[in-house]
C-alpha cells in the first residue's frame, strides 16, 4: 500500500467506528419524531454500508474509483434519507420554493456539473443529480426554517460559494499559474465555508436550539462532502475528516433535540 492508501484506509476505519457508534446510540433516541428517527437511522446504516464496501475494496487493492458501480445507487439513498429526516422534522413543503431553497438547489446542480466535468462519470452523477439537488434544497430550507444564520451571514456565505463555484468551473479550462491561483482560492473558500458551518453547529449544540443544531449539522455534512468531492489528495483527507466529524455532530444534534423534549 502507498502512504495515501494507508491514510485512506485509516480514515475509513475511523469513519466506520463513528458511524457504528452513532447508529447504536441513535436507537436510544426516544422523544424525536419516529419518522425523523427512522430516516436518520436508515441514513447512518446506508452510509455505514457504503463505507464498509469501500474499505473492503481498498484493502483488496482494487482502488476506489470505478466508472460505475452499485455504490452509485447506494449514494442515492445517502442523498435522500438525511434530507427526508430534515423535511419531516421541519415540515418542509417541496412545493414552496423560497430564495434560500432555490439557491440550495442551484448549488447542488452546479456541483453535479462540476463532478461530471472533472471526473467524466456521466451515468453515476446524472443518476444522483436529483437526489443531491434535493439534499441541498432541504438543507437550505432547514437553515431558513431554524433561523440558523443571520441575513448577513447568509449573504456572505452565498457570495463566497458562488465565487467558489465560478472559480471551479473556470479552473477546468486553465493551466499554469492561473490554474494554481484559482485552485488555491477555491480550497480556501470551500474549507473556510465548511469550517464555519461546523463552528456554527458546535455553537448551536452548546448555546442554541436542537432545531438549529440539526439543520447546521446536516448542512455541515453536505458542505464537507462537496469540499471533499472537489479536492485532490492529500487535501481530500482533511475534507473527509470533516465529513466524519459532521456525521457525529448530526447525532449530537438529534440527541440535543431529544433532551429538549424533557424540558
Amino acid at each position: 500500500m502507498t502512504a495515501y492508501a494507508h491514510i485512506s484506509t485509516t480514515l475509513m476505519v475511523a469513519e466506520f467506528v463513528v458511524l457504528l457508534t452513532a447508529l447504536l446510540l441513535g436507537f436510544r433516541l426516544e422523544r424525536i419524531h419516529p419518522v425523523t428517527k427512522l430516516n436518520y437511522l436508515l441514513w447512518i446504516s446506508t452510509v455505514s454500508t457504503s463505507n464498509l464496501y469501500y474499505l473492503m475494496h481498498n484493502l483488496q487493492n482494487k482502488g476506489l474509483y470505478l466508472p460505475f458501480s452499485v455504490m452509485d445507487v447506494v449514494d442515492i439513498g445517502i442523498y435522500v434519507l438525511l434530507p427526508a429526516a430534515l423535511q419531516n422534522h421541519f415540515s418542509i413543503s417541496l412545493k414552496k420554493w423560497t430564495p434560500a431553497g432555490t439557491a440550495g438547489a442551484l448549488f447542488g446542480a452546479v456541483n453535479i456539473w462540476l463532478w461530471i466535468l472533472w471526473s467524466g462519470k456521466w451515468l453515476g452523477n446524472l443518476m444522483n443529480a436529483v437526489p443531491f439537488i434535493y439534499l441541498m434544497f432541504i438543507c437550505a430550507r432547514s437553515l431558513q426554517e431554524s433561523g440558523a444564520f443571520t441575513r448577513t451571514e447568509a449573504v456572505c456565505l452565498l457570495s463566497a460559494l458562488t465565487v467558489a463555484m465560478i472559480g471551479e468551473s473556470i479552473l477546468y479550462f486553465m493551466t499554469g499559474t492561473v490554474y494554481m491561483v484559482l485552485d488555491i482560492l477555491g480550497y480556501i473558500v470551500l474549507f473556510s465555508c465548511t469550517l464555519y458551518f461546523i463552528f456554527k453547529t458546535v455553537d448551536a449544540l452548546k448555546r442554541g436550539s436542537g432545531d438549529k443544531a440539526f439543520a447546521l449539522s446536516a448542512s455541515s455534512y453536505a458542505m464537507s462532502a462537496v469540499t471533499g468531492y472537489l479536492s485532490y489528495e492529500p487535501i481530500y483527507f482533511v475534507a473527509e475528516g470533516m465529513v466524519i466529524l459532521s456525521m457525529f455532530l448530526t447525532y449530537l444534534a438529534l440527541r440535543k433535540k431529544d433532551r429538549e423534549a424533557l424540558a
